[in-house]
C-alpha cells in the first residue's frame, strides 16, 4: 500500500508505503527509496528562495507626497511579517523601498522580481 505520485520528470515515484503485519505495521522503508532519492536530489540543485516578509504596494503619488519622496516610484510596505528578515532588519508599515543593492525600485512587481533575482 502507498500514494504514487508522477515526478516533475514523468517518473512514478512512492510517497509512503506500509505493510500490515500480524504484529501491527512494519514500514516498507526500501519501496519509498526512489522518492526519498528524488528529494535529497531536489534538495541538493534547488537553492532555497529569498524571502524579505513584507506586503507591498506600488508607491503612488498621493503617498509620495505625503512621505515627502520625490518620485512616485518603489514600493511601499503595508504588513510585516513577524520575525521575518524585514521585521528582523527594523523596517516598518509605511516604510518605502526605493532600492535593492543600489538599484531602484520602480513599483512593487520590481521588488519582488530583484529580491527573487538575489
Amino acid at each position: 500500500m502507498g500514494i504514487l505520485q508522477k515526478s516533475k520528470q514523468g517518473r512514478t515515484v512512492l510517497l509512503a508505503a506500509a505493510l500490515l503485519t500480524s504484529g501491527g505495521v512494519a514500514s516498507a522503508y526500501a519501496q519509498a527509496l526512489p522518492a526519498q532519492r528524488e528529494v535529497t536530489e531536489r534538495q541538493k540543485t534547488e537553492a532555497k528562495k529569498p524571502i524579505l516578509g513584507v506586503e507591498v504596494q506600488d508607491v503612488d503619488r498621493d503617498t509620495a507626497d505625503a512621505l515627502v519622496l520625490a518620485d512616485a516610484k518603489g514600493a511601499l510596505i503595508i504588513d510585516i511579517l513577524s520575525a521575518g528578515p524585514a521585521d528582523k532588519a527594523g523596517l516598518n508599515p509605511t516604510d518605502a523601498i526605493l532600492s535593492v543593492n543600489g538599484n531602484a525600485i520602480a513599483d512593487a512587481k520590481d521588488l519582488a522580481r530583484q529580491i527573487a533575482e538575489l
